[in-house]
């Protein structure tokens, strides 16, 4: 998988974007023009430079052999795969409401971005995102074992994640569930690096209307927003989340002792922890919008840079670069489960936590590991009960 250079065009556009955007324009919509961070911004770019060449140097370490051969590994069982996905679909309509007048006031109510919008928001994404995950695998399994039924299954899955996903406002999610097949199909040669030209524009067509939505549902004037190349910069923003960073270290700074017990109690369920302390997402929005209207993310460096300075962040994105390519290595080992779900989290990790932030996507990486786990035992399960029913031993 070319993971250095998807990873290289990504912080290209999240950094070279915005900034051309925000020089065309001092009232860009970005949050360095919103919050006033331009003297951040130098050190934002030498910060980026500096875990972008971490993380490289990780991914180019490739005399350390893969931490294990999965070509043994545990196969995915189609069937079991679309009812697994399809009861992550069902709870999800049930988490919103259930009837269709109740899902769609629990729809608009989660566009308009405010946190705790609905009861068991939490819950409902947590759901969600195993049902992209899943369906991701679903894809894979599909395209590397092509049969009629697999292939309109598989498809439609696809579709129907991707629909709820947008209408959801989860933006991300609709654009990875339709990319995962296209890069799968493009990373074996099945598909053309010319003909991913469409799915790339729907992805962004996907991100524009998105934004155009979400400002409709917060009451805002759709037409106060930037052009589809301007939203699409946007979102995928590196140099915003850095600058963020960098001021927010500054004005609310943290140690790294106190950084480990945040990441730590903030993935505790909250009948275990009651109180847990504010990640960094949450402070930066109280911080610069006085409201809990959901979170500031800072990226993946950004993140790591706040929480753990210079030095901790240069660690940590070499170790990123070093998981990502053996996490790419596996995925091409094969056509088994592990290979596809080191699939997922190698596309996970550039297009959702390189944005987000590792530490506050880390829940998803959880849940793809229980994915696995879950979908290992029904295939190994269903495997030996063909065995016993065909007599083979």
């Amino acid at each position: 998988m070319p993971v250095l250079r998807i990873f290289v065009l990504l912080v290209a556009i999240g950094t070279i974007g915005p900034l051309w955007f925000m020089r065309q324009d001092a009232n860009a919509d970005f949050l360095i023009p919103q919050l006033g961070l331009q003297r951040s911004v130098p050190a934002a770019m030498a910060l980026l430079a500096v875990g972008s060449i971490a993380l490289c140097a990780g991914c180019l370490v490739q005399r350390l052999r893969p931490i294990r051969d999965w070509t043994n590994g545990p196969e995915m069982n189609f069937a079991f795969g679309m009812v697994l996905w399809a009861a992550t679909i069902l709870v999800t309509l049930a988490l919103l409401g259930g009837s269709p007048a109740a899902i769609a006031r629990s729809i608009h109510l989660l566009d308009s971005r405010t946190r705790g919008a609905i009861p068991g928001q939490s819950l409902l994404f947590i759901f969600f995102t195993v049902g992209v995950f899943q369906v991701g695998l679903l894809a894979l399994y599909a395209i590397d074992r092509p049969t009629g039924p697999r292939m309109v299954g598989a498809a439609g899955a696809v579709l129907v994640t991707a629909v709820l996903a947008f209408a959801m406002g989860s933006r991300l999610q609709a654009v990875l569930a339709l990319l995962t097949p296209a890069l799968a199909a493009g990373a074996r040669g099945r598909l053309r690096p010319a003909l991913m030209a469409p799915p790339a524009l729907l992805g962004v067509a996907i991100v524009y209307m998105g934004d155009i939505i979400r400002r409709a549902a917060q009451g805002r004037d759709v037409r106060e927003g930037g052009g589809i190349l301007e939203t699409f910069t946007s979102s995928f923003s590196q140099i915003d989340p850095m600058a963020v960073a960098v001021e927010l270290a500054e004005r609310v700074p943290t140690t790294a002792l106190q950084s480990i017990k945040v990441v730590f109690l903030w993935l505790m369920p909250q009948v275990i922890v009651a109180h847990k302390p504010l990640p960094a997402p949450v402070v930066a929005r109280y911080v610069y919008f006085s409201d809990n209207g959901g979170g500031i993310t800072l990226g993946m460096f950004g993140e790591y840079y706040y929480y753990f300075g210079i030095i901790g962040m240069i660690i940590l994105a070499f170790m990123t670069g070093w998981a990502l390519s053996q996490l790419a290595r596996i995925a091409v080992q094969g056509v088994l489960l592990p290979h596809y779900v080191a699939f997922m989290a190698v596309i996970n990790l550039l297009f959702s936590s390189l944005r987000d932030g590792f530490f506050n996507d880390i829940m998803s990486y959880v849940l793809l590991a229980v994915l696995f786990l879950v979908n290992a035992a029904a295939g190994a399960l269903l495997q030996a009960s063909a065995r016993r029913a065909t007599g083979v031993a």
